[in-house]
């Protein structure tokens, strides 16, 4: 859900996405400053590796989304995935993952958000 902040006051909630508003547990978000894309955590998303793994959907120009994305290995592991913030140059992605039975704040470089983007939306 989001609410746009306009005028001075928060508008009515509405849903961004039907999967992140579905049976599928999810959360965590990270919106892009300029709202082109969402990166989000998800528990047993198709596509998924295991527990909770991130996703990406982006903004039509409609104001639509497009279905998430699994970002894939090694973003994502059998465990917990989550928490993502992309670094305020747009260079990396910084998340919570437990790998090798621990949890730990990984990174890794941001290109996949260009690179996973539908080619409509380029």
């Amino acid at each position: 859900m989001r609410s746009r902040f306009v005028n001075g006051k928060h508008q009515q909630p509405e849903k961004i996405t039907s999967i992140m508003n579905s049976q599928y547990i999810g959360g965590t978000p990270f919106v892009a400053p300029d709202e082109s894309y969402i990166i989000f955590s998800a528990d047993e998303l198709p596509g998924g590796l295991g527990k909770r793994n991130l996703y990406i959907g982006y903004r039509r120009k409609d104001g639509t989304w497009t279905d998430p994305v699994h970002l894939g290995d090694p973003i994502n592991t059998p465990q917990h995935d989550l928490c993502p913030v992309v670094t305020y140059d747009g260079k990396y992605l910084l998340y919570l993952s437990w790998q090798e039975g621990k949890p730990g704040v990984y990174w890794f470089p941001a290109r996949f958000i260009e690179e996973l983007k539908p080619k409509d939306l380029k």
